[in-house]
């Protein structure tokens, strides 16, 4: 990570240190979060994203 950028600005203030704590914490968030839903899914069965039968099998109105 650069913090050559913080130290030569001298910006170890309250308010970049809570954007630093938020920014964080949200990514923290994302990640568990995405965990917690893709946990359950089985990733071994296909995925269908086109069966022709959908449209052989529509009624005709």
């Amino acid at each position: 990570m650069n913090f050559y950028h913080i130290v030569m600005t001298a910006s170890f203030t309250l308010s970049s240190f809570v954007m630093t704590f938020i920014i964080f914490a949200l990514t923290v968030l994302t990640l568990y979060f995405t965990w917690s839903l893709l946990v359950d899914v089985d990733w071994r069965i296909p995925v269908t994203l086109f069966n022709s039968d959908w449209l052989i099998n529509t009624p005709i109105f």
